[in-house]
């Protein structure tokens, strides 16, 4: 199957961010879209409910995941910065979601319908954020 390869730009009044930035200046920022409950468990020890690494390649991780279980959905989105280098990536949280980005991250995902052919492929999930910090 085809993978899903999406782009969105995602206003954020606020995020919180993990990069340094200058606070109450507007800033953008793209990368992977990842939910804070799978990097958790991988932080933890454990592994993400699709059994992806969303530290080493967030591009890996299911539409299904991002979008159905209500662990994933209610532990809020960031955007993956990676911290390592290309041979060993170290994709780590650059900007938490405010709520109405962890809103319009949600509203993406649903773009692709329950029981798409693309729900359990790697999502390569993608999206500009622009906002300011806090």
């Amino acid at each position: 199957l085809m993978a899903l390869m999406t782009q969105c730009i995602v206003w954020l009044p606020y995020f919180f961010a993990l990069v340094e930035v200058t606070a109450g200046v507007t800033t953008s920022y793209s990368g992977y879209l990842v939910d804070s409950y799978c990097y958790a468990q991988l932080r933890n020890g454990f592994r993400a409910l699709d059994s992806t690494d969303v530290i080493a390649a967030p591009e890996t991780h299911t539409t299904h995941c991002l979008r159905d279980p209500k662990q994933c959905v209610s532990g809020g989105y960031y955007l993956a910065y990676n911290r390592g280098d290309s041979a060993s990536p170290s994709y780590q949280p650059a900007f938490m979601f405010d709520d109405t980005g962890n809103a319009n991250a949600i509203a993406l995902l649903r773009t692709v319908p329950v029981g798409d052919p693309n729900d359990n492929a790697p999502g390569y999930w993608t999206v500009t954020a622009t906002g300011e910090s806090n």
